[in-house]
């Protein structure tokens, strides 16, 4: 629904849950957003916009936290960590958030615990290109069933219970029953954390 009331059909071109970022195509013209470059700062006012029923939505509050660059539960690589003090509801999620100039910081998200964050205008700006170019995010993939195991009594590895015979692992030499100890010369935490470290091209499946 564009200003106005006037309503336009779109398709969905890509998506990548990583980043919780999708890419519509609208039908015609329709009104573009800048996104802004510039960093932000906590206690900055923050306004997320949202719809409900094709209502808006609205919650002021103030940027909480600004930080550097994340990764999501999910793998997906984040250019800033933003979070927000709003009360946000549901139907907001995935709306723009303002500054107070009007300046939109980026996408409002609920992280864990509720907690609001933003997707930051750098995020999707790259997000959105790969989606307009491919229709998807490009991931590796190494063929590996993976479980958390102890070793060395406090240690943590993670053993290969299924290996994909096509796989890169299987033809690296990896076989069902080796348990992997480091990753990219640092200890394995857990069996998400070596799938997040991985990249964002993810590949571990646990």
């Amino acid at each position: 629904m564009l200003p106005g009331g006037e309503r336009r059909a779109a398709e969905i071109a890509g998506r990548d849950p990583t980043t919780d970022v999708a890419l519509l195509r609208i039908a015609g013209a329709a009104p573009a957003i800048a996104f802004g470059t510039s960093e932000t700062q906590p206690g900055a006012l923050a306004l997320a916009v949202g719809s409900r029923d094709g209502a808006p939505l609205a919650a002021l509050g103030a940027v909480a936290f600004a930080g550097p660059a994340w990764r999501s539960m999910r793998g997906g690589a984040i250019e800033s960590r933003i979070e927000l003090g709003v009360s946000l509801r549901r139907e907001a999620e995935g709306g723009i958030v303002l500054d107070a100039s009007g300046r939109a910081l980026g996408m409002a998200v609920f992280g864990p615990r509720r907690r609001v964050l933003v997707i930051p205008a750098a995020t999707i700006d790259r997000v959105a290109s790969k989606l307009d170019s491919h229709g998807r995010i490009p991931r590796g993939y190494l063929g590996l069933g993976l479980q958390p195991v102890r070793v060395d009594g406090d240690g943590v590895g993670a053993m290969v219970m299924s290996v994909d015979t096509d796989g890169p692992a299987a033809k690296a030499g990896l076989r069902q029953g080796d348990v992997i100890v480091r990753w990219a010369g640092e200890p394995v935490e857990s069996v998400h954390r070596l799938s997040v470290r991985s990249g964002p091209r993810r590949s571990a499946r646990p």
